[in-house]
């Protein structure tokens, strides 16, 4: 049976997805931060972080004992171009908002040198704050080429990188990153996180179940 890990930085978005299983399909709390849930033959832990990046290390507690084929983030992220509330944005590639080591030869946004190795969009950047101003908006933008923002992300990536997992991001969207971004993503937060559900789940299905 495969394993796949299924991380989120709200126990709401983790709450959402879980009911979009079928009610035979409950969770077994494993740890303070983990639960497993059988869906159909695959094994799924779900890990829940809380947000920031500054959370992912408990990505890596559950990565220590547990060697998945991939790590999926499931939640919401500011849609950056017009993006349509419960759009879902589906990315491999990460960056940091926060993070500029250019003056050491790294790419900006990137710890080590030449990283990400494979740039393809959507790409979302993660920083500690969050957006609700058109200005950062378009910084954002313009350094990254960034489709998203979230807070998470790119942590959750840096881990699965030392673990040598799989890892990739679905997230739906809840707002613009504007001024009334922060009301927006309260509103559509439970939407948003249907929509990434719906789309992981038939993801699961293509790629495993399907076969």
């Amino acid at each position: 049976m495969k394993t796949i890990v299924i991380v989120f930085a709200l126990a709401e978005e983790k709450q959402a997805f879980v009911e979009h299983l079928s009610p035979s399909e409950s969770p077994t709390k494993l740890d303070q931060y983990s639960e497993e849930i059988i869906f159909q033959t695959l094994r799924l832990i779900l890990v829940t972080t809380g947000v920031t990046m500054l959370q992912s290390y408990k990505l890596a507690l559950t990565l220590e004992q547990i060697r998945p084929v991939e790590v999926i983030n499931v939640g919401t992220c500011a849609g950056l171009h017009h993006h349509k509330i419960g759009e879902v944005i589906h990315a491999h590639t990460f960056y940091n908002y926060d993070l500029d080591l250019t003056m050491f030869g790294r790419s900006l946004g990137q710890l080590k040198v030449g990283m990400p190795d494979t740039i393809t969009q959507p790409i979302i950047v993660s920083g500690s704050k969050f957006l609700q101003s058109d200005e950062e908006i378009k910084k954002v933008r313009m350094l990254f080429n960034a489709d998203a923002y979230d807070m998470e992300s790119y942590g959750y990536w840096i881990i699965c990188q030392q673990y040598r997992v799989p890892f990739s991001a679905i997230r739906g969207v809840t707002d613009d990153g504007d001024k009334q971004a922060e009301q927006a993503h309260v509103n559509h937060l439970i939407t948003a996180t249907k929509k990434a559900s719906d789309f992981t789940l038939d993801y699961l299905k293509d790629k495993y179940l399907n076969r």
